[in-house]
């Protein structure tokens, strides 16, 4: 009985080594991540020498924290989606009202195939043509 006491202190350092190991691991990525967001200062030739902005989350190192990151994210998603479609039903509306600038749109009746050349060319058809 003494003895699998031994073997299991043994096992139980183990995986406090492996433990302390994969937190250090961990710190490193972190510091890795900062001195990575730092770096485009250091370039002074560089044309963008403002920091990347660093991780505004910790690092998902569980399966838990992994699903809620990414039910965040597609959360966050389907909000801009949203914001975007309702953005687009308004300047939907107010061009079906008056257009953007608030006049109303004029329907011109053309069709003469000439006067219909001179409006996508900018120019006004000729009396000659018609």
């Amino acid at each position: 009985m003494d003895c699998e006491l031994v073997r299991d202190y043994r096992k139980a350092y183990e995986y406090k080594q492996e433990y302390d190991n994969s937190q250090l691991w961990l710190q490193g990525l972190y510091i890795y991540k900062a001195l990575e967001a730092q770096r485009p200062g250091w370039n002074f030739w560089s044309k963008h020498p403002k920091p990347e902005k660093y991780l505004e989350k910790p690092i998902a190192i569980t399966d838990e924290m992994r699903k809620q990151y990414a039910a965040e994210q597609t959360q966050m998603m389907a909000e801009q989606f949203r914001a975007a479609f309702h953005k687009r039903n308004q300047n939907l509306a107010k061009q079906e009202e008056g257009g953007e600038d608030g006049r109303p749109e004029q329907s011109a009746d053309i069709t003469d195939r000439s006067q219909l050349q001179g409006q996508w060319s900018g120019e006004e058809p000729s009396e000659s043509e018609e």
